[in-house]
């Protein structure tokens, strides 16, 4: 018998992502491209591979599982499907099968590890960030591709795919204090980079392979160099509608060139804060300056942004906070063509196991009680919690909370 081997990404615990549906990112960044890479270097390895996504019901073809048809079974945990994910790893170990635990984020684009960091932080045994960019993401693999454009249709939004266009990871030195992301770790002897022309050879690939409308770039960050380079490989031809993702600084004048030369119409931004002291606590490389100069050439170019934004970083106070209301007030009235210029993604800012403030934070809650803290349920909400009473006066971290929920209500997409 040819036995199976499955890459299962657990179903988003309930009211996770809190939109209609619960996925992640309103659908636009599934399927999960780290369980889809894995699924592909093992379908290019002729194993007899079975993908199944966040969006997909699993549930019945894990009865029929057993140790006779199934050489193993690898489990994409990430943020989003912990609960889920952890029950489902119980189910099939006791029924003595060979389980895997994978990070959702562990060798997307070969940098971030924030879920492998969470799962080695629980003590639960976890396979080693594997990165093999020279594998080709094969979409066949996704059994309810269809489904998934049906829920854009659902949502209104334009028939899309995700994909990786680079591999050298964030091309900042040093991570962000409350990020998890890191350079690429392998000793493999690999390719770990696309050039510009494989890129825009993949994107005109998918388009009329599936008769896409957009393609995500699901890149950490694409530099204005990057930009330059893949506009230069444009030539002629007619690419789908683009969203991408880059830092403020990376914005000019220049690169708006570059991005409408690639028909980009979309610019996820991490701005993080509208004050300067608040960015240089993140160290994050750009400046109030920077944002407000990307905000006006993005809308300048009918160009929609989409900001993501944290409250409660260390030093925050009710006037930095109400600072930066007033800038997402100001951009949010902004219209292009009747559809709305500035997207917003907020959250709280959360210790993270990875991070440089996860480490601040355990020295200071102490060891112990940290991972007491992200065993429980509601680990992410705990950790917040704990967090704004050690880091934060309890009067801004009390404003902290009301302007979350305030600005929750007018968010497309936010994290709990």
């Amino acid at each position: 018998m040819d036995k199976k081997i499955y890459v299962i990404t657990p179903n988003v615990d309930k009211g996770y992502f809190n939109n209609k549906l619960n996925l992640p990112q309103s659908t636009d960044l599934i399927p999960n491209l780290s369980a889809l890479f894995y699924a592909s270097k093992l379908k290019q390895e002729k194993k007899n591979v079975q993908l199944f996504d966040y969006y997909e019901n699993y549930y019945d073809i894990i009865k029929n599982i057993n140790k006779e048809n199934t050489e193993c079974i690898y489990l994409f945990l990430g943020y989003a499907n912990y609960n889920n994910g952890l029950k489902l790893y119980k189910k099939l170990k006791q029924k003595g099968l060979t389980v895997i635990l994978s990070g959702v984020y562990n060798f997307i684009d070969g940098q971030n590890f924030s879920d492998y960091s969470f799962l080695k932080e629980k003590g639960l045994d976890y396979e080693k960030p594997i990165v093999n960019m020279a594998v080709t993401l094969n979409y066949n693999l996704i059994k309810s591709l269809d489904r998934l454009f049906h829920y854009q249709n659902q949502n209104k939004e334009k028939r899309m795919l995700a994909m990786v266009s680079q591999y050298y990871g964030c091309p900042k030195k040093v991570n962000c204090f409350h990020c998890s992301s890191d350079k690429i770790k392998t000793d493999l002897k690999i390719k770990l980079s696309k050039t510009p022309q494989e890129t825009i050879k993949d994107i005109i690939k998918i388009q009329k392979k599936y008769q896409l409308e957009k393609v995500v770039l699901g890149d950490l960050m694409i530099t204005d160099k990057r930009l330059e380079a893949l506009a230069r490989s444009t030539g002629k031809n007619k690419l789908p509608e683009l969203r991408i993702s880059t830092a403020a600084n990376y914005i000019t004048t220049q690169s708006i060139k570059s991005l409408k030369k690639i028909n980009c119409r979309e610019v996820f931004l991490g701005i993080e804060s509208y004050n300067e002291n608040l960015i240089r606590v993140l160290d994050k490389t750009f400046t109030v300056k920077d944002i407000d100069r990307a905000m006006r050439l993005l809308y300048k170019n009918k160009i929609t942004a989409h900001i993501s934004l944290v409250l409660g970083i260390p030093g925050e106070t009710k006037e930095t906070i109400e600072k930066t209301v007033n800038f997402i007030k100001y951009w949010k009235n902004k219209r292009i063509n009747g559809q709305q210029f500035c997207k917003l993604q907020i959250s709280i800012l959360t210790p993270v196991p990875g991070s440089a403030l996860y480490e601040v934070f355990k020295s200071r809650y102490g060891t112990k009680n940290t991972q007491q803290l992200i065993t429980g349920k509601d680990w992410i909400k705990n950790l917040q919690k704990e967090y704004l009473k050690i880091f934060l006066d309890k009067e801004v971290a009390k404003t902290v909370k009301q302007y979350h929920i305030k600005l929750s209500k007018i968010s497309e997409t936010k994290y709990v």
